[in-house]
């Protein structure tokens, strides 16, 4: 906290409309906007030659137009919305560094410090009207506290009740006895919780030595440390039914501080004490009393929030039984109540089947002919009558001679008839020695396709010993995963014993620094899931180029890509004492694997620091790490995604009591400081 400071210069904001109207809404001030107003084309040009000369990531012409844009689309109704008071000074378009500088300083002489704005030669535009806006917010040094808007998201929704009463009203020991009697209920004593800081030394030399002043002296201490450990009690005890905060507010301040951090006061008691016939000793404590803390009691009377016991003529017990049974009447349920789901997986499979079937058959032919023939003749005649038997015999002789040419003319169509015969035979034979061309080359190419089939067989036997091969190979790669499984059951054996410390918080929450004086003090072995993400991105892999498209985009990497790699890291480093788990679980499933698959946690460290001083933070960090995610856009994602998903993790490990919730939003040795204890805490 610069609370030593003479004034505040913030650079690069506000951004958006709502920063602007947070940021009022937060502080309820500001004195003076700054606005260097150069066109558009000038802007490109520097932002160019930037590039050149530091090589950053989103140097490039389409993101530096998209810049551009978005100065246009989102700071300029911010720009218009903090113009409407006034207080918004413009810098000249044109000229040297030297001469916009001397501007500067003139219009800081000239608000600030009550100069004459006509004795410095300025030509600065409206820097009268300027000059009487600003000192008038600084004359302005009565503070009224604002309306108490509720509880502030992120803190316990216990109810809030303040005990005040002046410095002789016995009220911390009233307290104390009431705490006996109400052990559900927290007491937060201011007193004794500041006391504690001098204790504990939890804070830088400077500040201890203010305090021990203070304390001495009985003067008021700072407010930021006031409201500043208030805070850290409250979120220490976030379990508490009740907060009893005994001594505060002492000042408006006090309680402004309380309702723009806290919030959500339920109701404020006052041990008020008649002061006729014995009067309060006066002192500087009596005095602060009745100047400033009386003040806030009369606020909060105005908006219904103030109880009044008179303990005037009392007994201690008589006190104590108005206090108790004011205290049960406005607290008369602290019980909380609790819930968890569950899920079953399911499986199904489904059995493949086939046939085969063939069929043959032949074919045969055979044919067959015959044939026949036969003849007769004739006897002699008488001798007695030998003219007429030899003209018979003649003439029989010429029967004969008639008959033996028809038989030679039988005979002749005999002849004919087998010459026919003859070559009908002819045929057959030619039609047999066809049939047997053709059965021949039946036969060939019956024996060629028995030397395919044989080339076939063949084919199917050298793919059967090929199968047999691969079937040997990968029972050799079974048998190498199997060993490789072994050996990994016993690296992860190994690391049962390890002691695992998840860290968890958002971007730019400060726990890689953290995480390094952690590994410096106890020799843990340091995993960043965001450093191995990047390293495997630029392997430049093929599950590095993936993972590179899915960060630029603002989402979550799968969870198996995630612990796989966590798995790998630490088998490589099974050594260390123990390991530093950065940046995980981002998702309440990744956690569970986690425990089940490796070890589970020995606690969960988790930074919390509110997101505008994230988003500063890494926009700072963006101009020297070149990372491709540290822009305004993928921050702005990157913050959704982590809240998104962080609540069911912190609320996971918060109902099993591993969860150490720390505030990163001091110096780096105190935020150690608390990280030391939590981690002690756990052997």
């Amino acid at each position: 906290m610069n609370t030593n400071a003479e004034g505040l210069l913030i650079q690069g904001y506000p951004r958006t409309l709502h920063q602007a109207e947070e940021f009022t809404k937060m502080f309820g001030r500001y004195d003076l906007v700054l606005l260097f107003d150069f066109d558009e084309e000038f802007c490109y040009k520097k932002l160019l030659e930037q590039e050149v000369q530091s090589n950053r990531l989103d140097g490039h012409d389409a993101a530096i137009k998209r810049r551009l844009q978005l100065f246009k689309s989102e700071t300029l109704p911010a720009i218009h919305h903090l113009d409407k008071d006034k207080k918004l000074m413009h810098l000249p378009r044109e000229g040297h560094k030297e001469d916009i500088f001397d501007d500067i300083i003139t219009i800081i002489d000239v608000c600030f410090f009550g100069k004459d704005p006509e004795s410095l030669n300025s030509d600065i535009s409206g820097l009268s009207e300027q000059t009487s806006a600003a000192q008038s917010t600084q004359d302005s040094s009565s503070v009224v506290p604002s309306t108490d808007a509720g509880r502030k998201p992120g803190l316990p929704e216990a109810p809030i009740v303040f005990i005040m009463g002046a410095p002789e009203s016995g009220r911390g020991s009233q307290c104390l006895t009431l705490a006996k009697k109400m052990p559900k209920a927290v007491l937060l004593s201011m007193g004794a919780i500041l006391r504690q800081n001098l204790t504990n030394q939890d804070l830088p030399k400077e500040k201890l030595t203010a305090l021990t002043e203070v304390l001495n002296n009985g003067e008021l201490a700072a407010h930021d440390l006031v409201i500043d450990s208030l805070l850290s009690q409250v979120k220490l005890h976030e379990s508490a039914d009740a907060y009893i905060v005994e001594g505060f507010p002492r000042t408006s301040e006090q309680l402004e501080d309380f309702n723009e951090q806290i919030g959500g006061l339920h109701m404020a008691v006052m041990l008020d004490r008649k002061t006729e016939g014995n009067p309060i000793t006066p002192n500087h404590k009596t005095e602060l009393y009745a100047s400033k803390t009386l003040e806030v009691a009369k606020h909060l009377d105005n908006h219904n929030k103030l109880r009044v016991i008179d303990t005037s003529g009392k007994t201690t017990d008589e006190v104590q039984s108005n206090l108790y049974n004011t205290i049960s009447e406005l607290l008369p349920n602290l019980d909380p109540v609790e819930t968890s789901p569950d899920t079953q997986p399911e499986v199904v499979e489904e059995p493949v089947t086939a046939e085969v079937a063939y069929t043959t058959g032949e074919v045969a032919v055979s044919p067959s002919k015959t044939a026949d023939n036969t003849g007769s003749g004739k006897e002699e005649s008488d001798v007695s009558k030998e003219v007429s038997e030899i003209s018979k015999q003649e003439t029989e002789a010429s029967k004969e001679v008639s008959e033996i040419s028809k038989q030679e003319t039988e005979a002749s169509k005999e002849v004919s008839e087998i010459s026919k015969q003859e070559t009908e035979a002819s045929k057959e034979v030619s039609e047999l020695s066809k049939q047997e061309t053709e059965t021949s080359k039946e036969v060939s190419e019956i024996s060629k396709q028995e030397t395919e089939t044989s080339k076939e067989v063949s084919e199917l036997s050298k793919q059967e010993t090929e199968t047999s091969k691969e079937v040997s190979e990968l029972s050799k790669q079974e048998t190498e995963a199997t060993d490789l499984e072994k050996e990994a059951a016993e690296e992860m054996a190994e690391l049962k014993g390890k002691k695992v410390v998840f860290v968890v918080g958002g971007p730019g929450c400060g726990k890689g620094t953290q995480c390094a004086k952690i590994v410096e003090k106890y020799g843990f072995c340091h995993l960043s899931s965001g450093d191995l993400l990047r390293e495997e991105v630029q392997s430049g892999s093929e599950r590095g180029k993936e993972l590179n498209a899915i960060m630029e985009s603002g989402a979550l990497v799968s969870m198996d890509v995630v612990l796989t790699l966590l798995k790998e890291a630490m088998i490589k480093n099974k050594a260390a004492n123990g390991f530093l788990i950065d940046g995980y679980p981002r998702e309440l499933n990744q956690g569970v694997r986690f425990e089940s698959e490796i070890v589970p946690p020995a606690c969960v460290l988790y930074f919390e620091v509110p997101d505008d001083v994230m988003v500063e933070r890494l926009l700072s960090r963006a101009k020297t790490s070149g990372r491709v995610d540290d822009n305004e856009e993928t921050i702005k994602k990157r913050l959704k995604t982590f809240h998104d998903h962080c609540d069911k993790v912190l609320e996971h490990y918060e109902a099993k009591s591993l969860l150490c919730k720390i505030d990163a939003r001091g110096s780096v040795d105190d935020i150690f400081g608390e990280v030391v204890k939590k981690l002690d805490a756990t052997n």
